[in-house]
């Protein structure tokens, strides 16, 4: 399917895998944002959310446990999307060195 431009518009399989990379960057971003800071608060969400209570202990380690997952996640990401963006500015170079010295050729 093209549109009036001529350029093809993306199929339902790109709409998913850019859903998926935004909620990649949405689900960890949040976790962060959305971390108490307090043990004693960790553990009143875990006996909000799933009815089971867990000591102060336990909710320190959860909380430390998520922030490095969280850390890590976004921190995994940055650097994909840097690769990502290095290997286009690579493609884009390398075509514009082909494409100069084409036009410079007598």
């Amino acid at each position: 399917m093209t549109s009036r431009t001529g350029h093809e518009r993306p199929g339902p399989a790109a709409r998913w895998r850019r859903g998926g990379e935004l909620a990649g960057w949405i689900i960890p971003g949040a976790t962060l944002v959305l971390l108490p800071k307090c043990p004693v608060c960790v553990a009143m969400y875990v006996v909000a959310f799933s009815g089971v209570g867990i000591s102060v202990a336990s909710a320190a380690n959860l909380r430390l446990t998520l922030l490095v997952l969280c850390v890590a996640t976004l921190l995994g990401l940055v650097l994909w999307r840097l690769g990502r963006w290095a290997r286009y500015y690579e493609v884009a170079v390398r075509w514009c060195r082909i494409k100069f010295q084409a036009n410079t050729r007598p």
